[in-house]
């Protein structure tokens, strides 16, 4: 029996450094899994819509404008009025290591099986 063809995961990596300011400050708005918005402009509102503020398999909603919708893709004329959004879970915190993971499990976007784990590190 012939096996499936699994198509290549996509991978990227991200850093940047910031100068004015320590892991221990930075921490709590990373730790804060329902605030998102606070921190990253394009989301209009984040939220969460089930389990406890950062515990593993709470679930926040997303919404704004940072990346297009799939029905704003289909129709452009509708591009302002369509509202981007993905519930996202959390699958890992660890406080010690200053780092989170989460999944998003369902979106307007485009995303399927999109995980992020951010880290801050202390140097």
């Amino acid at each position: 029996m012939e096996q499936p063809i699994s198509k290549p995961k996509w991978e990227a990596k991200v850093s940047t450094k910031l100068a004015n300011a320590s892991a221990d400050q930075i921490w709590p708005f990373l730790e804060d899994f329902f605030g998102i918005h606070k921190y990253f402009p394009s989301l209009a509102a984040s939220y969460g819509i089930h389990g406890s503020n950062g515990e593993i398999g709470s679930i926040r909603y997303c919404e704004g404008s940072s990346i297009p919708s799939q029905e704003t893709k289909e129709n452009e004329e509708e591009r302002s009025t369509v509202i981007s959004w993905s519930k996202e879970k959390l699958t890992a915190i660890d406080p010690a290591e200053k780092s989170l993971s989460y999944e998003i499990i369902d979106s307007n976007t485009g995303f399927h099986s999109y995980v992020s784990t951010i880290q801050i590190n202390k140097n």
